[in-house]
């Protein structure tokens, strides 16, 4: 048995549109240290400049694509109904593995507990900001409040299978309503305290001029999974986490007076 046979293949998929930090997202791919990947690449029908870097990877690539699509995630379902892998990643332009053990230490972790369906980890933004998803409330309660960078998770191929692909007439949040659909059908979530990738904040759902339906298609996902009782409750909650923080930014300025 060759040692691809014997541990997992992951599904890289990248979804492209004349992104100027390709090349980032290119070599964090090809230089991992563990190799037993599949690399799909979708492309949304990108200028020459991109096509000319995609040629130089294509000899990595075990599939690629350019047409035009319907949006990010009509573009990443493409992918996934391409991915021959046990777990999925999806790793978009100008996103990147933060290290080249990324997929290595990934492994470790998928073999050692093989019931994990999604595994998620850190990501580092553009703006040196860490994205850290460790649970301080209990998984449905968080995802209430946030999601996960899906740049930094790995999720069971089968979940798509079993439960479907992305929906993809939403634009930005679809990622958020799938982790909700797994989250509600029982689905074992891991948290992997390592970066895992650095995250691109020039895309559509960090745009500020997209602040407004991300919110609007947030509201329709959460009216979605959550009672108006649970909706009622975690509000209340996040309005007393608010006030005792504004308490707690009063009272240091005090001292400081002091």
């Amino acid at each position: 048995m060759s040692l691809k046979d014997s541990h997992p293949l992951f599904s890289i998929i990248t979804v492209c549109l004349n992104e100027p930090n390709l090349e980032r997202t290119c070599e964090s791919i090809v230089n991992q240290s563990y190799q037993n990947f599949e690399w799909l690449v979708i492309d949304g029908g990108s200028d020459e400049k991109s096509l000319r870097l995609f040629e130089k990877y294509k000899s990595r690539m075990s599939y690629f694509v350019s047409e035009k699509d319907n949006g990010i995630y009509h573009a990443m379902n493409k992918g996934i109904l391409q991915a021959k892998g046990k777990y999925c990643n999806f790793m978009n332009a100008g996103d990147s593995f933060y290290t080249p053990d990324a997929l290595e230490r990934a492994t470790k972790v998928l073999e050692g507990e093989p019931e994990i369906d999604v595994l998620y980890g850190n990501a580092l933004t553009s703006q040196e900001r860490l994205v850290r998803p460790e649970l301080k409330y209990e998984l449905g309660e968080y995802l209430y409040y946030m999601t996960f960078p899906h740049q930094s998770t790995f999720i069971r191929n089968k979940c798509f299978k079993y439960y479907g692909l992305y929906d993809a007439k939403l634009k930005i949040a679809s990622d958020y309503k799938y982790f909700l659909l797994l989250y509600k059908n029982e689905c074992i979530f891991r948290y992997f305290d390592v970066i895992i990738s650095y995250m691109d904040q020039s895309g559509i759902s960090s745009n500020p001029l997209n602040r407004k339906l991300l919110f609007s298609e947030r509201e329709q996902i959460i009216s979605e999974f959550y009672t108006s009782e649970e909706q009622a409750y975690f509000k209340q909650k996040e309005r007393e986490f608010h006030i005792k923080l504004l308490f707690d930014k009063l009272r240091n300025n005090i001292k400081d007076i002091n």
